[in-house]
C-alpha cells in the first residue's frame, strides 16, 4: 500500500502544470519536463516504500519515464475504445499501468 500513496503524491501532487503539459513534447523542454517528473515521483516512491536501492530505484524511475513520454497509453486506450475519445480513460489507463508496475516491483523484486 506504501507504493499506491508514494505513486499518488508524486503523480497529483508533486506534479505541476508545467511538468503535466510538457512532459510528452518533443523538445528539449519536453525531455526535460518528462525526467524532472520521473525523478520527483521516483524519489517520492522511495520516501514510502523504502526501496533504497539501486535496482529499485532505476526500475521505477525507468518504467515511469517509459509510461508518460512513449505512446503505450495512447496506443492502448485506441486499441480498446471503439467510440469517440474519451479523456478519463486515458487518465485512468495511465494510472493503472503505472500501479500496475509498483505492484509486480514490490511482489517480485
Amino acid at each position: 500500500m506504501d507504493w499506491l500513496i508514494g505513486h499518488l503524491v508524486g503523480d497529483y501532487l508533486l506534479q505541476n502544470d508545467w511538468m503535466a503539459y510538457n512532459k510528452k513534447q518533443k523538445t528539449w523542454r519536453g525531455e526535460l519536463a518528462c525526467n524532472l517528473h520521473c525523478l520527483i515521483w521516483t524519489l517520492s516512491v522511495l520516501c514510502f516504500t523504502g526501496w533504497w536501492d539501486w535496482p529499485h530505484a532505476l526500475l521505477v524511475y525507468g518504467t515511469h519515464y517509459l509510461l508518460d513520454r512513449t505512446g503505450l497509453v495512447n496506443w492502448y486506450v485506441k486499441k480498446i475504445n471503439l467510440g469517440p475519445p474519451l479523456p478519463w480513460l486515458y487518465i485512468v489507463t495511465d494510472n493503472v499501468l503505472h500501479l500496475l508496475v509498483l505492484y509486480l516491483v514490490d511482489k517480485y523484486v
